[in-house]
């Protein structure tokens, strides 16, 4: 069983791999691309059983030549081959640099972030197309390890992933689909809860008795599950968002309902 991460630096890479470790396979991070069927050749014969082979843009001597050895790993009838590709947008990569204070792999004096972050995703181009591609923004590392764990674990089935989010904070641009539940009551307006989330009894005790919550329950599940039907083993994975003004009390408990149904 072999895993191949490749992405955008930035992106998740080290999330990635240390989930995929966490699951018992023996990962190599930032193989030189050249000698990349040398190595897989020789674990085979060393009878490892799980790899995680990260492939890094720094480490990539020619990006045609890698992509034959690749395909040449996917003929391979010793190999259960997996790609995963980690990508984000450019917004949320100089960010997450800017908050690291870390230098981008393919750094040069006379470039600037931006630069080298575009140079990047078109030389890793011809990998994201042979792969699944996971777009972090807006993920957390929690988020990115278990959507990663379920990458790996599943077995010809979509992902499912159900997020709660605030609206104050923006849209999650890593989404499917969006519900909007600013509609029901709010529990921030009474003193007793404003501290509490929706995984507190006070506040369940709050949205048990309201119909209007209980019939959103229902409806959103059922067209959840309906688009599960639609999208099943067409698609990798589906996000579905379900939003409240702070992401605190509403959505929370939303989601925990639904996730339980």
């Amino acid at each position: 069983e072999l895993i191949l991460i490749s992405g955008v630096s930035g992106a998740g890479k080290t999330i990635a791999t240390k989930a995929i470790e966490d699951m018992g396979f023996s990962c190599i991070d930032a193989l030189p691309s050249k000698i990349i069927l040398d190595t897989v050749n020789s674990l085979i014969k060393s009878q490892y059983s799980k790899v995680g082979i990260v492939l890094d843009s720094r480490n990539i001597d020619s990006i045609t030549n890698l992509i034959k050895d690749l395909n040449t790993l996917k003929k391979n009838k010793n190999i259960t081959l997996k790609f995963l590709f980690l990508d984000a947008s450019y917004k949320t990569i100089e960010i997450r640099y800017s908050e690291t204070r870390r230098i981008h792999p393919l750094f040069k004096p006379n470039k600037d972030l931006s630069e080298c972050v575009k140079h990047e995703k078109k030389l890793l181009l011809p990998l994201k197309k042979l792969s699944t591609i996971f777009k972090t923004d807006g993920l957390n590392p929690k988020e990115l390890r278990e959507l990663v764990i379920k990458f790996i674990s599943k077995k010809n089935s979509t992902i499912i992933v159900l997020q709660s989010f605030g609206f104050k904070y923006g849209l999650p641009e890593n989404t499917d689909f969006i519900f909007d539940i600013r509609y029901l009551k709010n529990p921030f307006y009474e003193k007793k809860l404003v501290n509490k989330s929706g995984l507190d009894k006070s506040v369940k005790s709050f949205f048990f008795n309201d119909p209007a919550v209980s019939s959103s329950v229902l409806k959103i599940s059922s067209f959840i599950k309906w688009n599960i039907k639609n999208f099943m083993n067409t698609r990798d994975y589906l996000i579905f968002s379900i939003g409240c003004t702070g992401g605190k009390h509403r959505s929370v408990y939303l989601v925990e309902k639904i996730n339980n149904l």
